[in-house]
């Protein structure tokens, strides 16, 4: 009985095979994800041996798995079905909007936004300050070098949602503050804190939008001793029907049909 279960183990491992490598991709997923397909890695006796082979062969597998956009949304919606907040997240407070607080590790489905839950690495923060002190020791005194580290939307949320979440706030003074002296900190945090309540961060995205940038320019013209353009002064365009790259790890009904203006 054994071999006849071996045998039927080996049949479906090579129909596998056979089915990822014959079947026509499914594009979709990378084009959601906006990357290239993954590259069947160079077979050789050093990368069996390093494991680096093995690393390499399942996600050229992964992409040639036949629907697997489809796969990965009916997997979605069935975690979406089974998944329940945190109880401290649960209860909407008085004035705040249906659809909050729902806690999707790395994400923080906020309302209509997804926001990526902020977790100070120490080791890259130390990396960052050496990498930037290093710049100060080797170019010229009048060589000016600034650091400009601006927040993410979700140290703006209220505050009962920051205990899921570091202070970035505390992260970007603690990384000022070890900088050598003629490193000039900006202080972005500020403007943009001062304009929390404007269209500064894509909904789906990590990125912020065009007036978040402004506002972190205005911050940089103040350190740099320069005035800064007026708003009024910059022609505006628009892209619409934009979903960000945070969509695609939660790509709910409800956020496609509030997608972003570029």
């Amino acid at each position: 009985m054994k071999y006849v279960s071996a045998a039927v183990f080996c049949a479906v491992l090579l129909a596998f095979v056979v089915g990822v490598t014959v079947f026509p991709r499914d594009t979709r997923t990378v084009e959601n994800e906006n990357r290239s397909f993954n590259r069947l890695p160079e077979l050789s006796v050093k990368g069996v041996l390093a494991g680096s082979f093995a690393e390499g062969v399942e996600p050229w597998i992964s992409d040639r798995v036949v629907r697997r956009a489809d796969f990965i949304s009916v997997a979605l919606a069935v975690s979406n079905g089974y998944g329940a907040p945190p109880p401290s997240y649960a209860q909407r407070q008085p004035g705040e909007p249906e659809g909050f607080g729902r806690v999707r590790d790395p994400l923080l489905v906020f309302d209509d936004r997804l926001m990526r839950i902020f977790s100070l690495n120490s080791h890259l923060a130390a990396e960052y300050v050496a990498v930037i002190n290093e710049y100060r020791a080797a170019l010229p005194e009048n060589v000016r070098i600034f650091s400009l580290l601006p927040p993410t939307q979700i140290e703006f949320t209220p505050e009962r949602y920051r205990d899921i979440s570091d202070s970035e706030r505390d992260a970007i003074a603690a990384v000022y503050k070890s900088l050598d002296d003629g490193v000039i900190p900006v202080d972005a945090y500020s403007e943009i804190a001062a304009h929390r309540d404007e269209y500064l961060y894509f909904r789906t995205d990590h990125h912020w939008t065009a007036l978040g940038a402004y506002y972190a320019y205005r911050a940089f013209s103040a350190a740099a001793g320069f005035e800064p353009k007026a708003l009024s002064e910059y022609e505006e365009t628009a892209m619409p029907d934009f979903l960000g790259f945070y969509f695609n790890m939660e790509p709910s009904e409800r956020l496609r049909a509030q997608p972003d203006p570029i």
